[in-house]
């Protein structure tokens, strides 16, 4: 094993602790040099924040007619009042199909309007109370089916009229929460059935009045698979 001069030794220990040193400073160095540019992308990437235009009060709040892109891309243009939606105009939302247009108080849907849903395609005219269907107003679906009638909390509820899609039925009777509940009766080319439905269920007492072309198979189509159907079936021959 060779021998080092103590001195030597000691000079090399002080050269080593010198360059980890450095080392140490220069990670440091480009640690805060990343950490840096990391937050400018942060700050970078923050929701924009609203813009308007339009006419405002001594205040400073948007009063009278104005446009108004909201931070996250939908888009109010219409009138003001202190600085909220009131009175008429349209509101776009940021999925580029989806839109409301009427009546406003305080930034929400009320009175009469007209509601585009981009997801389903489905429109909406009638009466709003607190940005939901409320009142009375008419739904038509892409399906082909629509409704006219009452709506509550923007649910069908109340006396309505639904068409259905495809086979030129319709229901006219009483909703409630959604659902056919209550006395209606149901129209189409092969029957009629006039009874009372509990949460879209037809009671068993029902009466079905037949016509041309009836068959027990429609009725179970509309009653529903493995549902009792109603006993009193009434032909055109019946007296």
């Amino acid at each position: 094993m060779p021998w080092w001069p103590i001195d030597g030794v000691l000079g090399y220990a002080s050269a080593l602790s010198a360059h980890s040193l450095v080392f140490t400073m220069i990670v440091a160095l480009i640690t805060v040099v990343i950490v840096r540019r990391v937050l400018r992308l942060v700050g970078s990437g923050r929701r924009p924040r609203p813009v308007y235009r339009g006419e405002q009060n001594d205040k400073g709040k948007f009063h009278g007619r104005g446009r108004l892109q909201c931070a996250n891309g939908d888009v109010y243009e219409g009138q003001f009042r202190n600085g909220k939606f009131h009175g008429e105009g349209m509101y776009r939302f940021n999925d580029g199909k989806s839109f409301y247009r009427g009546s406003f108080a305080h930034s929400m849907f009320e009175g009469q309007g007209e509601e585009v849903y981009g997801d389903s395609g489905a429109v909406y005219v009638g009466q709003f109370k607190g940005s939901k269907r409320h009142g009375r107003g008419d739904m038509t679906y892409t399906s082909g089916a629509s409704y006219s009638g009452k709506w509550a909390n923007g649910l069908k509820h109340g006396n309505g009229t639904y068409w259905y899609a495809g086979n030129g039925g319709k229901f006219i009777g009483h909703f409630e929460d959604g659902a056919r509940n209550g006395p209606g009766e149901y129209i189409c080319k092969a029957f009629r059935v006039v009874g009372k439905w509990t949460n879209n269920e037809l009671d068993a007492d029902a009466i079905v009045y037949a016509k041309k072309g009836f068959s027990l198979d429609s009725l179970q189509e509309f009653v529903g698979p493995g549902k009792p159907l109603p006993s009193d079936i009434r032909h055109p021959s019946s007296k």
